[in-house]
This record gives C-alpha cells, structure tokens and sequence, in this order.
C-alpha cells in the first residue's frame, strides 16, 4: 500500500513537474532569437560600413582625391572646396609615402561627431602601412544618410 502511495505521489509531481512549466520561458526564447537577430543585423552593418570605408580609401590610396571628394558624404563636402581638401590630402599622403597596408582595429556605432549634428554614425580606426611612415593610424567616420547609404564625412590620417 505504502508503495502505491509513492507511486501516486510521484506520478502527481512528474504531472505537475510539466505541466507546471516557467511561465516565462516562451518570453525568455523570444528575447533571446531577437537578441541573436539584432546582433546578425548589426554585424551585417559593420560589414558594409566597413567596405563603404575601404572603397573611399581605395581612391584616396590610388590618389583619385576628386573621386573621393564626389563620393563623400554630406557633412565632409559641406565643410570646404574640393581643391582645398585635395591639395591637403595630397600633402599628407606624398609625407606617409605609398599605401601598404591596413588592417580594422575597432569599429564604434556613435550618435554625434566633434562638429556635427546628432545622427547615425560609424567610427573606424585602422591600423595601416606606409612607405614612408610604417605604424599609421587611420580613422574614418561614416554617416548614413538620408537615402540610406554609408558616407565618410571624415577621415584622419596619424
């Protein structure tokens, strides 16, 4: 007799047991997939903020400074001339010699730029080679902008 009641009392739990599931637990998945979702977005966008970036600097690198100047975005061409910028650029680059390399050393999504207006921004850091000047830095912002593309709207070479 003691045995059935053990056995009852241990089928009513086992019952209980699943039937009587986390109440948060669907909650808690839905969460997650979404977490896993916005982080696939987000690497998707580092993606290709960072292949806007090496594109722009690929002209820059080739010295097609007017190229670059036409692909800038909004806030970069908005702050001067063309042949203001381009003979600046060419200064910097005839000092650091020719393009060698350059590897993403970290990457920021920001909402404001020294001198800009709040918006949606990327912040590149590249550690990059050069003839003349081997350990360079390179920083390059991005904007997305109204039509939904990634812009550089400002560059800094150290």
């Amino acid at each position: 007799m003691r045995r059935r009641w053990v056995f009852i009392l241990w089928l009513m739990f086992a019952f209980l047991s699943v039937n009587c599931a986390d109440p948060n637990a669907e909650l808690r998945e839905q969460k997650r997939v979404a977490r896993r979702k916005k982080m696939e977005q987000d690497l998707e966008e580092v993606k290709l903020v960072e292949e806007t970036a090496r594109r722009w600097l690929a002209l820059v690198d080739a010295g097609q400074y007017k190229e670059a100047w036409n692909n800038a975005g909004g806030l970069f061409t908005s702050g001067g001339k063309d042949g203001d910028w381009i003979a600046k650029i060419s200064n910097a680059r005839i000092s650091v010699g020719g393009f060698q390399s350059r590897k993403l050393l970290e990457h920021y999504h920001i909402n404001s730029v020294p001198g800009s207006p709040i918006g949606n921004y990327y912040n590149l850091i590249f550690s990059s080679s050069f003839a003349l000047k081997p350990a360079s830095f390179e920083v390059v912002y991005l904007e997305k902008e109204r039509d939904e593309e990634w812009k550089v709207v400002g560059y800094i070479l150290k």
